[in-house]
């Protein structure tokens, strides 16, 4: 028998897809022999629970960096002591931890069949190299720009000569279109899809939060500056979190999300796309939350 260790749903349903698309077979909720198991399953197990995968065969960790992490390291090192006779593989894009901790000699061995990395990729044209922009998005600011429109405008009354009002009228008018630009998204994402030279008719994008709570609080106004930049557009929203049941289970929507000209899919989530999402209709991420990983970056 084997055991399949996955971090997330996504990739669950990555893994069943590939399985029974190979086998030309209708694709299944599981795998005869085969007992798959979160990483976070695999750090709740008891000792008896250990005891029961004592003649496990196969071990495969997908996204393998995952055993570098404190609790799971332990949790493996258990499930190991038990079965004694497995054969571990893994398999991960991003082997190097930031916490410098390496999972491949611990638990491997050193024994790297591929070495593959996203700079090889990008450099073989495997994967499209990212088209990154740097926006920022204030309330704060946009009051700011209205404060200034007032008082400049207010500056320029107290002048006496007409010539001077016209002259720094049309400068301060210049400067506010330019700030009013940089604080449009509306502007700022049909401007940059154009630089990078996307098409436009079917869009889908992944927008990042820091938590449920912003997701229920801003993606109204991501909505809105989708629906300014392409009024004729059909948006659709999808949510997948771990916050309920129900946002858990859109994840097996992902897969039905079919491009139709004409339509833009904004994905919301926080932690649960961050890997094992293989999709080759994403138009952009949209980072409404910073990170320290690289890897996520």
């Amino acid at each position: 028998s084997y055991l399949y260790l996955y971090p997330s749903k996504a990739i669950r349903n990555t893994f069943l897809y590939a399985y029974y698309t190979l086998k030309l077979q209708a694709v299944q909720e599981e795998i005869p022999n085969v007992i798959l198991m979160t990483y976070s399953k695999l750090r709740r197990l008891t000792k008896d629970n250990f005891k029961q995968l004592k003649d496990i065969d196969l071990i495969i960790a997908d996204e393998c960096d995952i055993l570098g992490a404190p609790e799971t390291m332990r949790a493996m090192f258990d499930l190991l002591s038990y079965a004694k006779n497995a054969k571990l593989l893994g398999a991960t894009a991003t082997p190097e931890r930031q916490d410098m901790i390496d999972e491949i000699a611990v638990f491997f061995d050193d024994h790297l069949i591929s070495d593959y990395t996203l700079r090889n990729a990008l450099e073989d044209n495997i994967i499209k190299r990212p088209h990154y922009v740097t926006c920022c998005y204030d309330d704060t600011a946009k009051e700011i720009l209205e404060k200034f429109k007032k008082k400049s405008a207010m500056e320029v009354d107290k002048m006496a000569h007409i010539n001077d009002k016209q002259e720094i009228g049309a400068y301060f008018a210049a400067r506010q279109l330019e700030c009013s630009n940089i604080l449009s998204m509306e502007k700022t994402i049909p401007s940059e899809l154009a630089n990078a030279g996307l098409d436009t008719a079917y869009q889908k994008y992944i927008v990042f939060f820091p938590s449920f709570k912003m997701i229920r609080k801003q993606s109204r106004m991501v909505r809105n500056w989708f629906e300014k930049a392409f009024p004729n557009h059909n948006i659709r929203e999808l949510t997948i979190t771990s916050e309920s049941r129900e946002t858990h289970k859109n994840v097996d929507l992902l897969d039905k999300l079919v491009p139709e000209d004409g339509v833009i899919h904004l994905i919301y989530t926080c932690n649960m796309m961050n890997m094992g999402y293989h999709v080759n209709t994403l138009t952009g991420i949209i980072m409404f939350r910073g990170t320290s990983s690289s890897h996520i970056f």
